[in-house]
């Protein structure tokens, strides 16, 4: 239920409610091409991600 560890580090105790993205922007370790009016994904947001992503390796 972790990141690797090449994955960047959350932005703790950082507010990022409301921020907004655009353009090319890395999530889990995929690039995305953000259009406008995309969120910045909270903390927990990658911490599911990342669970998500280690149940499906362990299938």
């Amino acid at each position: 239920m972790t990141p690797p560890a090449d994955a960047p580090p959350p932005d703790e105790g950082v507010d990022v409610r409301g921020r907004l993205v655009e353009g090319r922007q890395q999530f889990l370790g995929v690039e995305l091409l953000c259009g406008p009016g995309a969120l910045v994904p909270r903390p927990e947001t990658e911490l599911l991600g990342w669970s998500a992503v280690n149940r499906l390796r362990s299938m």
